[in-house]
Formats: C-alpha cells, structure tokens, sequence
C-alpha cells in the first residue's frame, strides 16, 4: 500500500499600520522532522529598516545612527526571516536547527550607477546553522548583486556576482 505525503501548512497575511502587510508562513516539511517558520514582506512595499526598527518594541532608533548612515540604511529593505525547528516525536523534544535573516535593496529606491552601469540591486542573506548549541553553531553569508548594463541602444545584459563565506 502506498501513501502520499501531505505538507501542512499555512499562510497568515498580517497588516501593520495602513502601508505594511508581512506573509507568516509556517510548515512542515514532509519526512524530514523539521517544522519551518517564514515572514516576508509584500515585495512590492517591503520594511525598510527604519520600520524593522519600529516594529522592535514600537521603537524607533533613527536619532541614534549618524545622517551619512541613515541615508545608506534607507536603501536596504527586510526580504525575509526563516526559522527551521527539528522535532522528534519519538521522545517529545524541539530544537532550533537554523535562522536567517534576508536584507537586500529597496526595489522602489534604484542606485543609480554611472555610464552604461544603469543601477545596483543586490541582496544580503545571513544564515546561522545549530543558534542554540555553541559547540555545532556556525554561520554561512551569503551576498548577490546585479548590475543591469547597457551595452547598445537595443542591446542589454547583466552582471551577476555571488559571494558565499
């Protein structure tokens, strides 16, 4: 006899104010004994990171990062949060397996470039692997860009670069 694996899982959109709606995921993954937890932003209006900020205890730390910095934080936005928890029903336990953190460009804000260089888009992905136990604990960066190029009126390509540490 065989039998299907069903994913359960779920999708809550939540409405922050009158201008910020972050998706809750929350899921199983079938057969692996981990249970996977992710918020992301509409990816046309995502946070930047001055209403990340907000969010943190309704505060806003804006008048503690100097006006240079403050104009660079305005170009980075929250892409998303994932959480993985592995759960043994065997003998009733859960451990936090990894977390990651997905910042990146704000897709409404473009960095303009110079020549045929016409803007920068990238994203920034930080993945800790075992938070919870400091002897396994490590942690992977992940970093990806794209510059869009004009190489003729009617011809454009794209440079991509992807630096994993």
């Amino acid at each position: 006899m065989q039998y299907s694996k069903i994913e359960l899982s779920f999708d809550l959109d939540i409405t922050i104010g009158t201008d910020l709606t972050l998706t809750l995921s929350a899921g199983i993954i079938p057969g692996s004994g981990f249970l996977m937890f992710r918020i992301t932003p509409d990816p046309n209006n995502p946070p930047t990171i001055d209403q990340v900020f907000e969010l943190m205890a309704g505060n806003n730390w804006s008048d503690l990062i100097p006006g240079p910095l403050q104009f660079a934080l305005d170009e980075i936005v929250f892409q998303g949060f994932l959480a993985t928890v592995y759960y043994n029903l065997q003998k009733p336990s859960f451990e936090l397996s990894s977390i990651a953190v997905s910042i990146g460009s704000n897709p409404n804000r473009k960095i303009p470039l110079f020549g045929p260089f016409k803007e920068f888009i990238y994203r920034f992905i930080w993945t800790v692997l075992n938070p919870t136990n400091e002897a396994t604990r490590s942690s992977v960066a992940n970093f990806f860009a794209e510059v869009p190029v004009e190489l003729t009126p009617s011809s454009t390509g794209t440079i991509e670069v992807e630096i994993i540490t």
